[in-house]
């Protein structure tokens, strides 16, 4: 009789352990399948005082690869319904949302990454470096 328990709890053990494997690549590959293609973006908008601004504006976010000069990458502009709410001076929003065309292979090649903003019809603000976490896509 203890072989046979043996025996049954290793079929069990071996059941359970291909059990285990298959749900974990079935939820990696739905978990793989479901990552957007969009990057967030914070921060804060202010006048030329310095005072935190409140409502919608009408904002370009635009990918270099350069942090001056040369030709956008990729470019989105939020207007009307989905222009950038601020509240307090603060927004958030996720880049490739509106457009729905954020290419993460096409931007791989690039040997830097800069994020320009430019609000409403004012000059682009100067642009920031993106650092690594948009190339963890």
């Amino acid at each position: 009789m203890k072989l046979l328990r043996t025996e049954t709890s290793s079929i069990h053990s071996v059941l359970f352990s291909i059990f285990f494997y298959t749900l974990f690549f079935l939820l990696n590959a739905n978990a793989g399948a479901v990552v957007p293609n969009v990057i967030p973006v914070g921060g804060m908008l202010a006048d030329a005082e310095g005072q935190p601004l409140d409502g919608s504006y009408d904002v370009t976010f635009a990918l270099y690869d350069v942090a001056s000069g040369g030709t956008a990458l990729w470019s989105e502009t939020r207007s009307g319904a989905d222009a950038v709410q601020v509240e307090s001076g603060m927004f958030t929003v996720y880049l490739g949302e509106v457009s729905d065309d954020l290419d993460f292979s096409a931007l791989m090649n690039a040997s830097g990454l800069w994020l320009g903003m430019t609000v409403g019809t004012d000059s682009e603000m100067n642009r920031i470096y993106l650092g690594t976490v948009p190339y963890a896509m």
